[in-house]
């Protein structure tokens, strides 16, 4: 028994130095790439990046594959082809590795990299903003959502951003820190009660709040929806907030379309009824939020993050 639980120990720490190892390589990649951004023009930067990508697909990304395809299976069962699958797959790692080269970029010129996008319908969210009780921006990790939440604190808007604190200790703290510099609050989800005090203090100020809502949330809170026809673990907190403060609940998403223009859209409010709090009430809230969104999702397909295990209980 001693043996077993020394080597087990073992394991466990050897596996924690690979993991500290496998941080503090990623980081000295990012800080090189950064240090690296005012040498090399930015058209180089995405090729680059186009060519890790691919590399990665095809050599490193096995996991995070694995659950793309499974994700894609879920969703898209007897409607697509494994190839298209694929397809679509890695198209997904392409995009997303172009988001990281842009933001890359951007730390050089944070205007250059956001000037580009069209806003639709931003009447509706200055309507909203006009109540005086802040808005809750739902959205996805679908197109190039990073700069939209850079683009909108660049118009002049209080804005704020719920999300997972990272993992390494020195990615969060530079996040933050261009987070700052860019005029954007950061609202760490973890742990709950502050950041429920902070979201709300900050719809008290009339901010805009961006809540990515479209990964697995297996917290407590949650509610189960249908998202592709299959059920999916989802937060409540925007409705929850929106019950609590009368912020207005606005969906919006960014996507790039086929002749290269980058779309904010700004869709119509979500109301919920204030005085129903029931789990009924609160779910039926959330699933009119699901499925706007995963009408944008098979809308751009290629466009989404397939990799996180939405369907978690499935996969």
């Amino acid at each position: 028994m001693e043996d077993q639980s020394s080597h087990s120990a073992g394991a466990k720490e050897e596996g924690f130095s690979y993991k500290k190892l496998r941080r503090a390589f990623a980081w000295n990649v990012l800080m090189s790439l950064i240090w690296f951004v005012g040498k090399i023009p930015a058209a180089v930067i995405r090729k680059v990046m186009d060519v890790l990508i691919m590399i990665g697909y095809a050599t490193f990304f096995k996991r995070a594959k694995r659950k793309g395809l499974r994700s894609l299976d879920i969703a898209y069962e007897r409607v697509l082809s494994d190839q298209d699958k694929q397809a679509i797959l890695k198209k997904s790692f392409r995009h997303f590795g172009r988001v990281i080269s842009d933001m890359i970029c951007a730390t050089r010129d944070l205007s250059e990299a956001t000037s580009c996008f069209e806003i639709e319908h931003r009447r509706r969210l200055d309507e909203a903003l006009s109540r005086g009780r802040g808005v809750l921006a739902v959205t996805a990790h679908l197109g190039y959502f990073p700069h939209m939440i850079f683009r909108m604190a660049k118009e002049g808007y209080k804005v704020a951003v719920i999300m997972r604190r990272p993992r390494d200790e020195r990615v969060g703290d530079y996040c933050l820190r261009r987070m700052k510099e860019s005029n954007v609050q950061t609202i760490y989800s973890v742990p709950a009660r502050q950041c429920v005090r902070e979201s709300i203090a900050a719809l008290r100020e009339n901010a805009i709040v961006f809540v990515l809502l479209d990964q697995h949330f297996g917290a407590p809170g949650r509610v189960t929806v249908d998202f592709f026809g299959q059920p999916a673990e989802t937060g409540a907190s925007p409705v929850v907030f929106a019950q609590r403060t009368k912020a207005a609940i606005l969906p919006v998403f960014t996507v790039r379309e086929e002749d290269g223009r980058q779309r904010i859209i700004f869709e119509r409010e979500i109301v919920c009824e204030d005085a129903d709090t029931s789990d009924t009430a609160v779910a039926q809230c959330v699933q009119e939020i699901t499925s706007m969104i995963e009408a944008y999702v098979r809308r751009y397909p290629s466009q989404w993050m397939w990799m996180h295990g939405r369907w978690k209980a499935q996969q």
